[in-house]
């Protein structure tokens, strides 16, 4: 709701290209979308500790990746504006944010969403989405446009 068309593949250094670009809905900023499969783990639980849990290790990785993207768009600001200013868009890399979209959380006990509520909250400028959370979501958008 918040962004216009992605831009699909766009690099955003040598050779670094996130998987969507999307420009706010007023054309002057830029966040990015990191998609992984809806098939692996969001969370892990530690045994030894009871009610300790953790991001599983597809996420830490893709949590990575989006790092080193938000790093590459702070660093190459002036020319990615410069580029999309080439592309008839007037765009300023100004406090990027990320969204990784990743597995599923049909099932998740209250424990667990809890503690991917709190995981994300420690998280800097990027957010983990299931793809659950984002169908449940378009539910809503939805709803709250048919009334």
């Amino acid at each position: 709701m918040r962004y216009g068309e992605p831009l699909q593949q766009s690099k955003i250094g040598i050779s670094s290209a996130p998987d969507f670009l999307f420009p706010t809905l007023d054309g002057s900023f830029l966040d990015l979308l990191e998609i992984k499969l809806p098939s692996v783990d969001v969370l892990r639980e530690d045994t030894s500790r009871p009610g300790a849990i953790y991001w599983a290790s597809p996420v830490t990785t893709a949590i990575g990746q989006v790092v080193n993207y938000l790093h590459e768009l702070d660093a190459n600001q002036y020319m990615l504006a410069q580029n999309f200013r080439n592309k008839e868009l007037n765009l300023r890399i100004a406090r990027p944010r990320a969204f990784i979209l990743i597995g599923r959380s049909t099932g998740w006990s209250d424990v667990k969403r809890s503690a991917f509520r709190r995981l994300n909250h420690s998280l800097h400028c990027i957010e983990v989405i299931t793809y659950d959370e984002l169908l449940e979501r378009a539910r809503q958008i939805a709803h709250l446009h048919a009334r």
